[in-house]
């Protein structure tokens, strides 16, 4: 599988805090989607699908991950935060300096790609955008 695939998927089950342990066995990973599927009004399918390490195809689902990423500090008053989004998922490279190397050429695509206008974006379209933006360069990240 693509390292992008497995960011994706960290970012979903936030593995990068986990260290690959499994939600249910992270009280504070599961206070953290619980949290987070409260403020955003997620269904339980969606936070099944979250820890399923999917990514929910529902608006509030979207929600519930920008509220997560809020929480990682990979968005910041509502606008994606390139240097928060490299150090969340540097543990999930392992030390290979190569992937940090994609990570932060895939961070600063995105950031031009996701770039916010001076008011502050509508709910949740950062991440919508930032999601869409993994996907579509996913290639680029061995």
């Amino acid at each position: 599988m693509k390292f992008i695939c497995a960011v994706l998927m960290a970012t979903c089950a936030l593995l990068l805090l986990a260290k690959q342990v499994d939600a249910a066995e992270n009280p504070k990973l599961l206070g953290w989607i619980k949290d987070c599927q409260k403020q955003a009004g997620a269904s339980n399918d969606d936070y099944e699908t979250i820890l399923k390490r999917k990514i929910p195809t529902t608006d509030e689902g979207t929600c519930m991950i920008e509220c997560i990423f809020n929480k990682l500090h990979i968005i910041e008053d509502g606008r994606f935060n390139r240097k928060g989004f490299v150090v969340a998922f540097s543990a999930a490279s392992g030390g290979d300096l190569k992937k940090i190397a994609e990570l932060r050429s895939l961070a600063a695509t995105c950031e031009r790609e996701v770039a916010s206008p001076e008011s502050k974006p509508k709910s949740c379209s950062t991440t919508k955008s930032l999601l869409n933006c993994f996907a579509k360069n996913m290639d680029k990240v061995a």
